[in-house]
């Protein structure tokens, strides 16, 4: 062991050593999409198997997040190669002992000729650091796994083999790709199915190219079971304004009930499409006006088997991707709906492509859940039943709704005045069955006085409310009825009755 430097705050230091078994060959390819490993595999049948005097490996690049891993792939077989292609998806961030270790072998005299590419669609200029070629060829290279699909996967291999005759010019041009569509309905049945309302499935354009459908089309028939018109989208990235003004043309002629996204990250705020002016002190988000339920649909990058062992559930680079940054689009979590299966092998290539297998009772859930979200918003706000919890901490009242630095009551009092201009039954406040003492009115008869049967005007005299009943500040709660109290079979009563 030469050196296992490690990074203070990676998302997943907690990620487990995976052995890597591979031997060395004339061209490596890593990837961390398994579509495009899966794409590759079949390009070699078509050019590479042809081709006796040449070798290649294909792997999933992940296991390289980990220092000891990394430093065993960079000895044993990145440095014996003749051409190494990464395709690395969060770029230094997330794969920092590869690239450095492709940097460590480069000065010991290793003569592999690297090639280190962005897995996204955003050009990552950090990586040039890396590579052994210019910028334009790097940028050309790009573009084949950029627009993506098997042909231009082939025009890729064909590529390569110029550069293993250290050519640098005369590179086909990349085929330009559709990067977002409509699936079409094969069935002919979609609209036969519209009894409660229409769902759209939004998902990477890469599941689309290389058939790995197999949750698009579970989730779609459990759907359907729900008595749900599906619609099926797939895009590069839902980021592309281009796929952005589709979806909103789309949803002018047939507005979605709720919209399932399998895709990651976040879109983020502010105009979109351009066509907001860009001084405009109002700023939302493009999935805001589609004014429907947006719902994440995660899948793992992982087995079903490691993400049932994880106590958490999803690695911390998954939980990032498919969790923390889609909810701060305001997209509402359901549950992982689908895990990486391994599938044959391909020897010549040590190599099993992976590809996502459905989980039954996961969809199943999903579907239930949406379907919930569809009869919700179309459902009359006057007859929907709304709660808002705040928080109670202990000790003193001075803590009751606690935001760290928020006016929370004063954001109840806001969030109340809009929920009656949109039409939703506020009935008088607190009222006899809602508010902060109906608890204790309904369950003991106790009443409290001086109390306005309106929306207070101020966070202050909201907190006056709460403070009529019995808090967990002992000394507050002196004299107060204890019988304000309820039983946790009540508590759940009530909130099944919402």
């Amino acid at each position: 062991m030469h050196r296992i430097a490690t990074k203070p705050g990676d998302l997943d230091s907690e990620k487990k050593l995976e052995s890597v078994r591979q031997t060395p060959a004339d061209i490596l390819f890593i990837s961390t999409a398994d579509t495009e490993l899966s794409g590759l595999a079949q390009v070699w049948g078509k050019r590479f198997r042809k081709k006796a005097r040449l070798t290649l490996r294909l792997m999933q690049a992940n296991p390289l997040q980990h220092p000891a891993a990394a430093e065993h792939y960079a000895d044993n077989v990145l440095c014996k190669a003749k051409l190494a292609i990464f395709r690395l998806h969060g770029g230094y961030g997330y794969f920092p002992h590869i690239l450095d270790e492709i940097l460590h072998i480069k000065s010991h005299g290793a003569k592999t000729r690297i090639l280190v590419l962005p897995g996204t669609d955003e050009w990552d200029p950090e990586l040039m650091n890396f590579n052994d070629y210019a910028e334009p060829l790097v940028r050309q290279m790009f573009s084949y796994f950029h627009e993506g699909g098997i042909d231009n996967m082939e025009l890729a291999a064909e590529a390569v083999e110029l550069l293993l005759e250290n050519k640098t010019g005369g590179f086909p041009e990349a085929l330009k790709i559709p990067t977002f569509g409509w699936l079409k309905d094969k069935s002919g049945k979609r609209n036969q199915k519209s009894k409660i309302g229409r769902v759209w499935i939004t998902f990477y354009r890469a599941l689309q190219q290389t058939g790995d459908m197999a949750v698009v089309e579970a989730l779609t028939e459990a759907l359907n079971k729900q008595g749900l018109e599906v619609s099926g989208f797939y895009a590069y990235s839902l980021r592309e304004i281009e796929s952005q003004e589709e979806l909103l043309r789309k949803a002018e002629m047939e507005p979605p009930d709720a919209i399932l996204t399998m895709q990651s990250f976040s879109i983020g705020t502010g105009p979109s499409g351009g066509s907001m002016d860009e001084g405009s002190k109002t700023h939302i988000s493009f999935l805001e006006r589609l004014n429907c339920p947006v719902i994440q649909v995660p899948t793992s990058t992982e087995n079903r088997e490691a993400w049932l062992q994880n106590p958490r559930g999803f690695s911390a680079s998954n939980a990032a991707m498919s969790v923390v940054l889609p909810e701060t689009d305001g997209r509402l979590f359901s549950t992982v709906v689908g895990f990486k299966q391994e599938q044959e092998a391909a020897p010549e290539l040590e190599f099993r492509s992976k590809r996502l297998a459905p989980d039954a009772k996961q969809i199943e859930h999903v579907a239930e859940l949406t379907a919930n979200w569809v009869r919700l918003r179309r459902t009359a706000n006057a007859e929907k039943r709304v709660a808002i919890i705040l928080a109670n901490y202990p000790n003193k009242d001075s803590r009751l709704g606690n935001g760290v630095g928020l006016d929370t009551p004063a954001s109840v009092i806001a969030f109340l005045k809009d929920l009656d201009k949109r039409g939703y039954c506020i009935s008088s406040f607190p009222g006899t069955e809602t508010g902060a003492t109906s608890v204790s009115r309904a369950e003991s008869g106790a009443t409290v006085e001086n109390l306005e049967e309106k929306i207070p005007e101020t966070g202050d005299e909201l907190i006056r409310i709460l403070q009529a009943g019995i808090t967990n500040d002992a000394e507050m709660s002196y004299g107060k009825t204890p019988e304000q109290g309820i039983s946790r079979e009540r508590l759940f009563e009530m909130i099944g009755a919402l």
